[in-house]
């Protein structure tokens, strides 16, 4: 998905999803519907863990996508937190710390 000005140049609607995360075989699975634009919606599992890491990175998603992140390397995370700011992050998220 291209833009045709930098993000800051960009009124972004405020960025609203829905999250979950699961333990899964090989590590957990988090999983993020947006209800907005999301802009470059990124997980950072090694916030939780230093030796945690995910498969994709900066992914765009429109109202009522789905994008679905592999954490692994990680031995006993909080699932709640995988969810949750500062862990779960993009461009358009409150500046108070993302959708609840």
């Amino acid at each position: 998905m291209s833009f045709f000005a930098e993000d800051t140049e960009v009124a972004f609607p405020e960025a609203a999803w829905e999250a979950r995360a699961e333990r899964g075989d090989s590590g957990y699975l988090v999983t993020v519907t947006a209800r907005t634009l999301l802009r470059e919606l990124a997980l950072f599992p090694d916030r939780l863990d230093p030796a945690a890491s995910v498969d994709d990175m900066l992914v765009t998603l429109l109202p009522g996508e789905t994008a679905t992140f592999h954490v692994t390397g990680a031995a006993d995370l909080n699932i709640e937190a995988l969810t949750r700011h500062p862990v779960l992050r993009c461009v358009n998220e409150r500046q108070a710390g993302g959708p609840e």
